[in-house]
């Protein structure tokens, strides 16, 4: 079984059995992962998603399946989940990216607009020297500016912070479907050993 990457790049070559027939003949065609069209409907998949994982809800399929003592059940639903995840999470941290690009955008206007329309330098402005030309930053001043440098400033650690728990919600279902393997195949002794592990 070879897994292609979910990724626009790739698409193309594998959107239809035809696209396929061409690129890898002989392969067989398995419709490629839709992603969600707006950062609303990616946010709702991965609740759903969530919701069906939580150790605290009676929906937890996976942890009711690994409880149970059916290990290839559960890794299958798990394995359902892993790319809606990922289509889901890479939809969300691209548009958080987008909104963080927009923002500095923004405050890159605002203080545009300012300096044109004020003919006096009355901002505070840190040259770097390191470079053959000179880069100036220009400190806030206006109540305008500052509210924008701070949407992007949180607009940026907002972006930061959901690709890192993007990837670190990958990592850890990877590890689950690891460790559901290991357990299958009674690499981590008995079942309740194996289910103990699993579930924590």
């Amino acid at each position: 079984v070879y897994k292609v990457p979910i990724d626009d790049d790739t698409l193309p070559y594998f959107q239809t059995p035809e696209l396929l027939a061409k690129s890898a003949p002989g392969m067989r065609w398995v419709p490629p992962v839709t992603r969600p069209k707006t950062y609303a409907e990616a946010i709702s998949e991965l609740k759903r998603i969530r919701s069906r994982m939580s150790n605290n809800n009676s929906e937890d399929e996976v942890g009711r399946l690994i409880l149970g003592g059916k290990l290839e059940e559960g890794g299958k639903v798990l394995l359902g989940m892993i790319p809606r995840v990922t289509v889901a999470g890479r939809v969300v941290v691209s548009k958080l990216e987008d909104a963080c690009n927009d923002a500095t955008f923004a405050y890159d206007k605002v203080v545009a607009a300012e300096a044109a329309s004020s003919t006096a330098s009355s901002t505070a402005s840190v040259t770097s020297d390191d470079s053959a030309t000179a880069d100036t930053w220009t400190a806030p001043t206006s109540a305008a500016q500052k509210r924008a440098k701070s949407i992007a400033i949180l607009t940026s650690m907002r972006a930061e912070q959901a690709e890192s728990a993007f990837f670190q919600l990958l990592a850890t279902l990877y590890q689950s479907d690891i460790l559901i393997g290991q357990g299958i195949r009674g690499d981590l002794g008995a079942t309740a050993v194996a289910q103990i592990q699993i579930l924590s």
